[in-house]
């Protein structure tokens, strides 16, 4: 074990409520291949047991972490990075907020006091984006540090999409503020002109109708031959999904910086995003990836035609965006990941 050290996660433990890999579920077996003990919490669907479960977790351990990363959301999901930081704080237990989700702004405003009565407990308070810094602080009194998630490069080959094919991928999961179903009208435009347009839709449910949303549009326009809905797949069907792709459709109306964009970038695929949230400090129109509006399928259509037919446009993207997602690499992201656990932990023991 590296210096004897071990770390407390606490976050939605979302694989296994079939919702995708949170943070903390992808960067702990990374540090525990570094040496570091890892104890984590919940991945309990109902939000009262996993509550529970990460009071329980931090209670029990509590003599056996020296350090504590609570990942923050707002809305409902704010309440257990409050309880648990206030136990933690109870407990003089380090422990570092990782601020996330694309709302987190928006919310910090409404809720000034209950955000900065938390952030002024943490050793340390990161969020993984420029868009998030820039738009908290003017709320916050603390201050923000920046610190990216990571994508493993090895995981997605790269392929060169220079003449791609109306195969399009969708990797959000079915949520509300994704707008899944704009995939699906995406494919609705383009069907007329490219019969053979295909969308995989990749991603757990959150049970807020809006995958019965996207089943009935698809049901209405025809496009069951066109579309396929995988729900959540794992590791292995999620990079045969995305290898047999080129071009990720990203349609939501609120977000941060997507793992899963980077990971299609990754893999040189074009990506046609909204320009929401944190969406235009990741990508750069005409660049590596094409930007529009969001709640707009018309354009993301557009954008989709551009990607197949305008020369040299697919290729441009392709390229630009794997040289954009090696700076996400884990190889260079964990090692700043450890500089920044070390730092509390030393200055905690003063």
């Amino acid at each position: 074990m590296k210096n004897g050290k071990s770390i407390l996660f606490i976050s939605n433990l979302t694989s296994q409520m079939n919702r995708g890999t949170s943070v903390s579920e992808t960067i702990a077996p990374l540090l525990i291949d570094r040496g570091w003990k890892i104890f984590s919490a919940s991945g309990k669907e109902n939000r009262i047991l996993r509550l529970m479960d990460m009071i329980g977790t931090t209670w029990k351990n509590k003599a056996s972490f020296d350090v504590a990363i609570i990942e923050v959301f707002s809305g409902q999901a704010f309440i257990w990075a409050e309880v648990i930081g206030n136990l933690l704080d109870k407990l003089h237990k380090p422990f570092i907020l990782g601020l996330y989700g694309g709302n987190l702004p928006a919310f910090t405003k409404k809720n000034k006091k209950r955000v900065n009565r938390l952030l002024s407990k943490a050793s340390y308070v990161f969020a993984p984006s420029t868009y998030l810094i820039t738009n908290l602080s003017p709320y916050v009194n603390v201050k923000i540090n920046e610190l990216h998630y990571g994508v493993d490069l090895q995981r997605f080959q790269f392929v060169l999409r220079d003449h791609p094919k109306p195969n399009l991928i969708y990797l959000r999961g079915f949520h509300q503020i994704y707008c899944p179903w704009a995939a699906a009208e995406v494919v609705a435009i383009l069907q007329k002109e490219y019969p053979e347009v295909t969308l995989v839709m990749s991603g757990g449910t959150r049970g807020d109708g809006s995958l019965e949303s996207t089943i009935s549009f698809i049901n209405r326009e025809n496009i069951q031959t066109n579309v396929t809905i995988t729900g959540y797949v794992g590791k292995p069907e999620l990079e045969r999904y995305v290898m047999s792709s080129d071009i990720l459709i990203n349609p939501p109306v609120i977000d941060n910086t997507p793992v899963s964009v980077i990971q299609a970038m990754s893999s040189g695929l074009c990506v046609i995003s909204t320009n929401v949230g944190g969406l235009p400090f990741l990508l750069e129109d005409n660049f590596d990836a094409l930007l529009v509006p969001p709640n707009d399928a018309g354009a993301m259509a557009v954008a989709v035609k551009r990607s197949l037919t305008e020369p040299g446009l697919a290729g441009r993207l392709s390229a630009n965006a794997r040289k954009k997602a090696e700076q996400y690499d884990w190889s260079v992201i964990i090692p700043q990941w450890e500089k920044m656990i070390e730092y509390v932990i030393e200055n905690s023991n003063q």
